[in-house]
């Protein structure tokens, strides 16, 4: 990874349902603090609306945002079989030339973990966080009264 000495990163941020949700939310935070720092962001989701970017950014987008890009047909539940899914991520992935890659969470777009290792295979630096734990909890996003 270059170092952010030699000017801006250029970041992209990989998650299920855009900036809806707490997780989508956090993504749309850290996002908005990267582009006040003065770097690049584009991000990728299965879905999103219009009315969340709008409100995300206001009627004019700042300097340094790339986009939102959708993969509505990318999905288990669309006839998308998990090769597909990865090839069509990863290629779209490459393409946006990322400095870094963000990813969030992936189960509502029924999008494979092993994306995961696809990116990293392609030579992208990937973070990687669990919003709510839900590889580990199946879904406890509030944990003091999950039982699972």
């Amino acid at each position: 990874m270059r170092a952010a000495a030699e000017g801006p990163l250029r970041f992209l941020f990989i998650n299920d349902s855009g900036f809806q949700y707490g997780a989508g939310m956090a993504h749309l935070r850290q996002i908005q603090s990267l582009l006040l720092l003065g770097h690049e962001v584009a991000a990728f989701c299965w879905r999103q609306s219009a009315e969340e970017q709008r409100a995300a950014f206001g009627p004019v987008p700042p300097a340094g945002w790339l986009g939102l890009r959708e993969f509505r047909d990318l999905h288990l539940e669309m006839a998308a079989d998990e090769e597909t899914i990865n090839t069509g991520l990863v290629d779209a992935a490459r393409a946006a030339r990322p400095d870094v890659v963000v990813v969030g969470n992936l189960h509502g777009a029924g999008w494979p973990i092993s994306l995961l290792s696809r990116l990293k295979g392609a030579g992208l630096p990937v973070v990687a966080f669990m919003h709510d734990g839900y590889y580990v909890t199946g879904r406890c996003a509030y944990p003091g009264e999950c039982r699972l």
